[in-house]
C-alpha cells in the first residue's frame, strides 16, 4: 500500500506542477517567465524525488555558468527527475511522444522543453538547430546522447546531436554521469 500511495502522491505531484507551469506561462511576463519555470522544475523534480523515498547525492560541482550543453547517460525514467533536481534551469531535449501527454506536454513546451522527433531525422537535426538558437540566447541544453534508456545499465553508442549542438553553439559539453537509477526503476 505504500507504495501505491507513494506512486499516487508523485503523479499528484507532477500534476500540480504542470499546472504551475501552465499558469506560469499565462500570468508571468516573459521577461521573468524563465526563473519561475525554473522553480516550478526544481520544486516539481525534488518533490518527486522526495515524494517516493529517493534520495539523491551530488557529487562534483553542478555547472552555474550557461551556456552549456549537459550530456548524461540514461537507465531509468528517474533520470530526468536526477538531472532536474541537480541542474533545474536546464532546458532538455525530449522525444516527441512525451509532447502528447496531456498537461505534461504543454507543460514541457511553455517551460522551453524541445521536441525531438527521433523517426524523422530532418526534424530531428532541425531541432538540433532550434536548440543552438536557444543556447546562443543565453539557455543551456540537456540531452541523453544514448538517444533512449539502457536496458543493462551498460552505456549504449552516442548520437551525433548533442556533440554537433556544442559545435555549432561553440559552448562546452560538460557530462554527467548517473548511477543506481536502473536499480530503484529499471
Amino acid at each position: 500500500m505504500n507504495r501505491v500511495f507513494r506512486t499516487a502522491m508523485a503523479y499528484l505531484v507532477t500534476g500540480f506542477s504542470c499546472l504551475a507551469a501552465l499558469a506560469v506561462a499565462i500570468l508571468v511576463p516573459r521577461s521573468r517567465a524563465q526563473r519561475a519555470f525554473d522553480r516550478v522544475i526544481a520544486t516539481w523534480s525534488r518533490g518527486v524525488l522526495r515524494t517516493v523515498g529517493i534520495r539523491y547525492q551530488i557529487r562534483g560541482q553542478v555547472p552555474t555558468k550557461p551556456p552549456f550543453v549537459l550530456i548524461s547517460n540514461h537507465q531509468s525514467l528517474l533520470d530526468v527527475l536526477a538531472v532536474l533536481a541537480a541542474c533545474p534551469e536546464v532546458r532538455i531535449i525530449a522525444k516527441a511522444e512525451l509532447f502528447r501527454v496531456p498537461l505534461f506536454g504543454p507543460a514541457m513546451r511553455s517551460a522551453g522543453f524541445l521536441k525531438i522527433d527521433r523517426a524523422n531525422r530532418e526534424r530531428a537535426w532541425q531541432t538540433i538547430r532550434d536548440a543552438a538558437q536557444e543556447v546562443r540566447r543565453g539557455a543551456s541544453i540537456m540531452l541523453f546522447p544514448e538517444g533512449t534508456r539502457s536496458q543493462d545499465g551498460a552505456l549504449r553508442p552516442f548520437k551525433k546531436g548533442a556533440f554537433a549542438l556544442a559545435a555549432e553553439s561553440r559552448v562546452p559539453v560538460v557530462p554527467m554521469a548517473i548511477y543506481g537509477t536502473q536499480l530503484l526503476l529499471p
